[in-house]
């Protein structure tokens, strides 16, 4: 009989209980883990050097440039630069146009307003307050911030393409999908877009985006599309009325919803085209019914 006094045996038993077993095969497997750089033939001292190496080395670079160069972490260089685009369906020379000049209002604005970290330690830059603002601005669409130990700050943004225009005295100010006026352009240079023309929409930013939300329930392609229209106004006694570029048709679409008319502008629309007529006034004011009258002043 074998006799357990505080896990081990009796004096003079060799055999041991199997909870010191077990407590020694693990014992031997910490040990091994431990020695588990000398299975590849890594010595403690060569891997602990080498790991030394990745942290030395770094520290030794750095303090060295801090040591010749104190500002090197300091922010010297600020730059904002346009991402290239190329705009489907416009001429790429007036497109490119319109967007540099909306780039230059914007780079000038945000040179001077990056200008305030001159001088401060790259890492106190607030990127995220930056790229937040930078976000909200009208103008720009995308937005890439980097900044670098050389004391730079990069910015990369894409700006808007302008959808819309408002006839001005001087040219023609661009606007956004959310009725915003961005820079103002030659009329030679200015790009193939709808134009709004009269006071109300040349005035009232709610009115312009009240406008182009009805504008939106047109479709992209078709006889009656948007890219089809050239000229938007409002008038007191028609409500809504655009021209098309081509062929020459004025259509009264009044104050509501036009999205339940286009179906029955487009059957009027291919009717006259099928028959080669222009310069037609059409009468979309009332939901089921259609008057087309001839155009005076054309």
């Amino acid at each position: 009989m074998k006799v357990f006094v505080r896990g081990k045996t009796a004096k003079g038993s060799k055999n041991q209980p199997s909870e010191a077993r077990a407590s020694g095969a693990s014992q031997g497997r910490s040990k091994s883990l431990l020695r588990w750089p000398n299975r590849w033939g890594i010595s403690r001292w060569t891997f602990g050097r080498r790991g030394a190496y990745f942290l030395v080395v770094p520290f030794l670079i750095v303090a060295t440039s801090s040591f010749f160069n104190p500002n090197i972490f300091k922010i010297s260089q600020f730059e904002v630069t346009l991402a290239p685009t190329v705009d489907v369906g416009s001429p790429v020379s007036k497109t490119s146009t319109s967007r540099d000049l909306i780039f230059a209002g914007l780079q000038r604005e945000w040179l001077v307003r990056l200008g305030e970290y001159q001088g401060a330690w790259v890492w106190t830059f607030p990127l995220a307050k930056i790229f937040a603002a930078f976000s909200q601005d009208p103008r720009v669409e995308t937005i890439d911030i980097q900044r670098s130990l050389a004391g730079k700050v990069a910015v990369n943004v894409q700006v808007v393409n302008p959808r819309y225009g408002v006839l001005e005295k001087d040219g023609l100010s661009l606007v956004t999908d959310q009725g915003v006026l961005l820079a103002s352009v030659p009329l030679q240079e200015a790009p193939d877009v709808p134009i709004f023309t009269g006071p109300e929409l040349r005035e009232n930013p709610q009115r312009r985006r009240e406008v182009i939300a009805h504008l939106q329930e047109l479709p992209d392609l078709g006889p009656f599309s948007r890219r089809g229209i050239s000229e938007i106004t409002i008038e007191k006694d028609k409500g809504l009325v655009v021209f098309l570029s081509h062929p020459k048709h004025e259509i009264w679409l009044g104050n509501e919803s036009i999205k339940g008319k286009v179906e029955n502008i487009e059957q009027v629309l291919n009717y006259l085209s099928g028959h080669v007529i222009d310069g037609r006034v059409i009468d979309a004011r009332l939901k089921k019914k259609v008057v087309v009258r001839v155009r005076s002043g054309i």
